[in-house]
């Protein structure tokens, strides 16, 4: 918002109330006044007009930067969300669950869907993004290699799990599935 002494106190606080401690430190009824300019105000009141559309600004500035503190804040979040690390695909899975993930969504890689099972639906891939991975090395042994797929689609108000294989069991037509899905991370 351009303050400027044209605008009205009215217009000034319907955009941001933080604004109305700058109008009662300098004594300004914003209420009584409120349909009048800055100018105008100014004038009756004998207040030099650029001081204050300076405070103003100053309190635009400050509200700029606790916005801008909050979105850092909310995206480290979502990247720390992004990093947790399960001990077990089984961990993994029942975490999901309890996060809403609870379709058990299965590739189907002769029909290029996924399938929910609950439902006996079928689905486009596309229609559905990956929003988080983990991936599990079997140690020893590679039968026990697991890649799972948290996946949502707003289309479908769907949230579920697809798990995979990788290595020594990994099916390229199912990769090529996977990759039709879009990722959100």
């Amino acid at each position: 918002m351009q303050v400027t002494e044209e605008l009205t106190i009215e217009k000034i606080v319907a955009e941001d109330d933080s604004f109305i401690a700058v109008f009662e430190s300098l004594g300004i009824d914003f209420n009584s006044k409120a349909n009048r300019t800055i100018s105008e105000v100014c004038e009756t009141r004998n207040i030099d007009v650029i001081e204050l559309l300076e405070d103003l600004e100053e309190v635009i500035k400050v509200n700029n930067s606790k916005k801008t503190i909050k979105n850092k804040i909310k995206s480290k979040t979502l990247m720390i969300k992004k990093r947790i690390y399960y001990e077990s695909s089984c961990a993994a899975i029942n975490d999901l669950i309890k996060r809403g993930y609870t379709a058990n969504l299965p590739l189907l890689s002769d029909g290029e869907c996924l399938i929910c099972e609950g439902a006996s639906k079928q689905f486009n891939p596309s229609e559905f993004t990956i929003d988080e991975v983990y991936r599990f090395d079997g140690g020893s042994d590679q039968s026990d290699e697991t890649i799972i797929y948290a996946i949502s689609s707003t289309k479908h108000h769907l949230k579920g799990i697809l798990v995979d294989a990788f290595g020594t069991y990994f099916d390229e037509t199912r990769n090529k599935l996977v990759e039709k899905l879009k990722v959100d991370f």
